[in-house]
């Protein structure tokens, strides 16, 4: 069990985009290629539920 894929996956969150802003925050190591690849998944949920609005891609108009 992953929970970080799984909040990513309930929160329909682009799992790309989760790890770029992880690796960006130093939250996760740039060595993860993956959210398997996250050794501790918990903190990174902690700190996704925390900085939510790093995920949003402004929409272009």
């Amino acid at each position: 069990m992953n929970s970080l894929r799984d909040y990513i996956a309930s929160r329909g969150i682009d799992a790309t985009r989760a790890l770029n802003v992880l690796q960006e925050a130093g939250v996760v190591s740039d060595l993860c290629v993956t959210v398997e690849d996250v050794g501790d998944a918990g903190k990174a949920v902690s700190w996704l539920s925390l900085h939510e609005e790093k995920l949003i891609t402004p929409t272009r108009r």
